[in-house]
């Protein structure tokens, strides 16, 4: 077997391909966190004779590294219990490995786990294998996430297929080959055009609802989307139910030749209960017009204070929260 992985290396390095598949169904155990394959006829009676009578998964990697391929498969279908007698090591199942750069490897389980053999010809996971690996216009990645979904199921969930993986275009390649869609029905193709000539909302609409899985379905919905505004962003907000409003004083004051004169005004004021011990009082003070800063004949005038003698300014609001009990929050 190891004499065959080397002339594999050879035809992967010499051929013309951009893409190697190994695939293995067998037996598999690990040792110390390497992985082996079984050969028939192998007889290892213990785990040190593991690198002599089995073959290191490395060694088809190193295989394919050599070879330089764009893309590389590895499936593992060799989770199956120990068959050497005599092995101390409790290690089941085969050990995760990381994936070397454009490689894929697949498992028939997750590491560490033992795969079922089957009852027919094939055990769970190659039956899936065989049931997908044909069918085209399905990409790498997809095709054994339809593998992991049927061995699950034929095993009761008892057995999950696992992958590690550092391809970049396993959503691109097709190991069955990909086939253009049919072309639409003319009657949908002349629908299309008539809704891009009329390039109105209500017109995409319209095709989009007699045609919902259209060959055009994307290029429709990116024209609608241009053509329809954007919708501003909606703002929650929760109604204010303010107490009935009731009348409340406050003083105001004034600079007349020098003094001070100070005058009572009425103004609406809001009680709001907000829970906890809080309330907030809410002043509405009316329009009129006020005096600023320090003007040049009041007593202690601050000549450096801004001042503005007249300043006209609408009705406003003056907040004030409070605890039950105890001084003013604000």
């Amino acid at each position: 077997m190891k004499q065959a992985l080397r002339e594999f290396g050879d035809k992967l390095e010499s051929g013309e391909g951009h893409v190697a598949l190994f695939y293995f169904a067998g037996h598999g155990v690990q040792v110390n966190g390497r992985n082996y394959l079984i050969p028939i006829g192998a007889d290892a009676t213990n785990e040190a004779e593991a690198e002599d009578e089995c073959v290191n998964v490395d060694l088809a990697l190193a295989q394919m590294k050599r070879a330089r391929q764009g893309l590389n498969i590895v499936i593992l279908d060799a989770c199956r219990n120990n068959p050497f007698r005599g092995w101390r090591s409790p290690e089941g199942g085969l050990a995760f490995v990381n994936a070397p750069r454009g490689t894929l490897i697949a498992y028939a389980t997750s590491p560490g786990r033992t795969a079922a053999d089957g009852r027919g010809r094939n055990s769970p996971y190659t039956a899936a294998l065989l049931n997908h690996i044909r069918k085209p216009n399905i990409s790498l990645l997809r095709l054994f996430e339809h593998v992991r979904a049927e061995v699950e199921s034929a095993t009761n969930g008892v057995q999950t297929p696992w992958e590690s993986t550092s391809v970049t275009n396993g959503s691109e390649f097709y190991l069955a080959g990909k086939t253009d869609p049919p072309p639409p029905p003319p009657e949908e193709q002349s629908a299309w055009e008539r809704a891009k000539a009329r390039r109105t909302a209500e017109a995409v609409r319209a095709f989009l609802s007699l045609y919902p899985n259209s060959k055009f379905e994307n290029e429709a919905r990116e024209l609608l989307a241009a053509l329809e505004p954007a919708k501003p962003p909606e703002i929650a907000t929760s109604p204010v139910r303010p107490s009935p409003s009731r009348t409340a004083s406050f003083t105001t004051a004034k600079v007349v030749n020098g003094r001070v004169e100070k005058s009572q005004s009425q103004c609406d004021l809001f009680v709001e209960d907000l829970g906890a011990g809080v309330t907030i009082e809410l002043a509405r003070i009316p329009a009129g017009r006020f005096q600023m800063g320090s003007p040049a004949n009041e007593a202690c005038h601050y000549p450096n204070l801004f001042t503005s003698q007249n300043p006209t300014s609408g009705s406003w609001w003056i907040v004030q929260a409070r605890p039950t009990k105890g001084p003013p929050l604000l």
